[in-house]
């Protein structure tokens, strides 16, 4: 199927790469370049996400709470495969799956906590040294890149005017987050927040 984004015509790789890129200069986020190409990587991975629950010898139905327990059940490559896992699980659903928390008990927060906790302990047991910086990376600025995916998820959909009830969610994510992306839509629909009136801090 051709949509708008012409995603049909190029491999998922040229295609996503070509929309992080975009998404992180126009959010003015800073990113290393191997950052930001694990950023690709991982949107790739989940267009067959079968390989990235394998790699970690893990059920797709298993709750995040539970892989990041039973990483701290083992330790060597199996701690490191789990806990890259669930930061992978939590800032694809934060990002990319930001609607999906209307219907889920736990909130933006939680997969924001979690999914940082994970990358964190990812650096840590991470074997090469580059990569954990990687990882260090992610889990100090987890909220950043939730936006860079919200604003590649964004464009890859056909979206309708911004309505009320998209404004209120919007809002809602700002209030949980602090999101300088929900911020930005806010703002570019004319909703003021607190701090734009020159109060002093």
């Amino acid at each position: 199927m051709t949509t708008h984004t012409g995603i049909s015509h190029e491999t998922p790789a040229i295609f996503f790469r070509r929309e992080v890129e975009g998404a992180l200069r126009s959010l003015q986020v800073e990113a290393t370049e191997d950052s930001a190409a694990y950023l690709v990587h991982l949107l790739e991975l989940f267009v067959e996400p079968e390989g990235l629950y394998e790699s970690a010898c893990a059920g797709p139905d298993r709750p995040l709470v539970e892989l990041l327990d039973a990483a701290g059940q083992v330790d060597g490559a199996a701690r490191f495969a789990l806990l890259k896992l669930t930061g992978d699980i939590a800032l694809f659903v934060s990002g990319f799956l930001a609607e999906s928390f209307a219907r889920r008990p736990l909130g933006p927060r939680y997969y924001r906590a979690l999914g940082a906790s994970a990358y964190d302990g990812a650096a840590a047991s991470c074997p090469r040294a580059s990569r954990a910086q990687v990882f260090a990376e992610l889990a100090s600025r987890f909220q950043h890149f939730v936006d860079v995916l919200e604003a590649v998820a964004e464009r890859c959909a056909v979206t309708a005017p911004c309505t009320e009830a998209d404004l209120l969610k919007i809002y809602q994510r700002w209030l949980a987050t602090g999101s300088p992306r929900a911020a930005e839509l806010l703002r570019r629909h004319g909703v003021a927040l607190a701090g734009d009136f020159g109060a002093p801090s």
